[in-house]
């Protein structure tokens, strides 16, 4: 049986494109809905939580939160590229200060380093010099428990000039 891995991965990919427009189309709907209480209408008398909590929506309000700040923040003209990035990194998106200017990063970044990406940004625009506000300590290591403790009397200045550390915690050449 000689399967085309390669046709399964592109129809997952097309997949998950078209769940997360749909996911995006979603939020545009519930925000409709929820302006000026449109979802009683439809619903009858009632609280929006109970509204949104209904096994045929299956949203909480804090899905709901965080998909209306993503749409606040992008408007439909951007919804293909939108497809193409995870929620939770849009999401990260709505915290920066360009998120615009972003989305290049947030289509090839990790998370993690989409993470450290806006807090670079943001201290780009606050023209706040990018030095970390860290100290190094010295750590001892039990043998027979494994538990550790600090040494005292070490400064942190002693340990970057010992393992010769510059500003960003990255040893000097």
């Amino acid at each position: 049986m000689n399967k085309d891995y390669q046709s399964i991965h592109n129809q997952l990919v097309g997949t998950i494109r078209m769940a997360r427009l749909n996911y995006l189309m979603i939020g545009q709907s519930l925000i409709e809905l929820r302006e000026d209480d449109n979802f009683q209408k439809v619903h009858g008398e009632g609280n929006w939580f109970n509204y949104i909590e209904q096994p045929e929506i299956g949203f909480t309000n804090h899905e709901y939160k965080k998909l209306k700040e993503v749409l606040n923040t992008f408007d439909e003209s951007y919804f293909n590229t939108l497809t193409e990035i995870p929620f939770r990194h849009l999401h990260l998106l709505t915290k920066s200060e360009d998120p615009i200017g972003l989305l290049d990063d947030a289509l090839v970044l990790s998370y993690k380093d989409l993470k450290e990406r806006v807090v670079d940004v943001k201290k780009e625009t606050a023209n706040e010099p990018n030095t970390r506000t860290h100290k190094y300590v010295v750590m001892r290591k039990c043998v027979e428990t494994g538990t550790l403790n600090k040494v005292y009397d070490v400064e942190s200045e002693e340990i970057e000039n010992k393992f010769n550390l510059n500003d960003d915690g990255i040893r000097k050449q």
